[in-house]
């Protein structure tokens, strides 16, 4: 019986050289200078979400808690705030919740921006919403939060509408 068609003998990786079919040293050299690259790629994208993963956390947690202080005015009837830093002496600087008057202690909980985050007017600053659910201020509030690095920093922004009282996040 006859295995092979054509004329030629096999060649020596098929008759019992198991090494005459395998890669050279420098291709396999090259296939490890080449994953070892992609590896760095992937970590350095991996580095650049976590500190943008930070700053939509901060940013998503001011929008809620803006919202929570205009629905809290619209429930009670009377005006609420969103105070940050030092407007209310039971909350700390990088701190801010949701008060029925600026000076009474907080409703609920203090939240604190992530580590790494801080408001962009690093000031204490209130927001005060009306009972109709309006924001009273004399024009659209824009609440920017950014990292705390002293250059080549990411920001996010929430737009608070004056007429309305929404808040929308308009870029992270």
């Amino acid at each position: 019986m006859r295995l092979f068609t054509t004329s030629q003998p096999p060649t020596a990786s098929v008759r019992g050289n198991p090494f005459a079919a395998g890669f050279t040293l420098i291709e396999m050299i090259c296939a490890l200078a080449i994953i070892a690259v992609l590896i760095a790629m992937a970590l350095v994208s991996a580095v650049d979400w976590n500190r943008g993963a930070a700053l939509r956390a901060a940013a998503l947690e001011t929008h809620a808690c803006l919202n929570l202080s205009r629905q809290t005015a619209v429930a009670a009837g009377t005006p609420a705030w969103f105070v940050s830093g030092a407007t209310n002496s039971a909350i700390g600087r990088g701190w801010y919740a949701v008060a029925t008057n600026p000076s009474s202690p907080p409703v609920g909980f203090l939240h604190g921006l992530p580590a790494g985050c801080r408001f962009a007017d690093d000031t204490s600053w209130q927001i005060r919403f009306d009972p109709d659910g309006s924001c009273s201020a004399t024009c659209d509030l824009f609440v920017i939060i950014r990292e705390i690095r002293p250059a080549n920093y990411l920001a996010a922004t929430i737009l608070v509408y004056r007429a309305t009282g929404y808040a929308t996040i308009l870029d992270m």
